[in-house]
């Protein structure tokens, strides 16, 4: 499993304001470095051997960068082997203050929790080798 990369200046919700607050205040992603979010897996208690069409539960641990902070995170992964592919979900709870988020007070941002789900889909290409 390789690192997993989102680019923060791609999040989006329903209001321009709030998408400018995200990216310039709260994940700071227009300054160098803060622009993706990185997840670099480190292990997983996956025990084989896969049945295909089977679905199957097991957890990632990796480090999460966030705004130029690293923390330890697990994810509980679920999948599904296929011919030619693999889904799954996986997920996790992130906790903004932990990667020392802060949320401004401005009219625009509502309060926001300082626990958060995230939850990933997971569609891949299977390579027979």
């Amino acid at each position: 499993i390789g690192d997993l990369a989102i680019n923060a200046k791609t999040l989006v919700t329903d209001s321009s304001s709030r998408n400018g607050a995200i990216a310039r205040m709260i994940l700071k992603s227009e300054t160098p470095g803060n622009e993706f979010m990185i997840f670099k897996p480190t292990s997983n208690d996956f025990v084989g051997p896969l049945a295909m069409g089977k679905e199957v539960s097991f957890n990632v641990v990796g480090d999460m960068t966030i705004s130029g902070v690293t923390k330890p995170v697990t994810f509980a992964v679920t999948a599904i082997v296929e011919a030619d592919k693999v889904t799954g979900i996986a997920k996790t709870t992130l906790k903004r203050s932990d990667f020392n988020l802060v949320i401004p007070n401005l009219p625009f941002i509502a309060d926001v929790d300082d626990e958060f789900p995230v939850t990933a889909s997971i569609v891949a290409d299977r390579i027979m080798q």
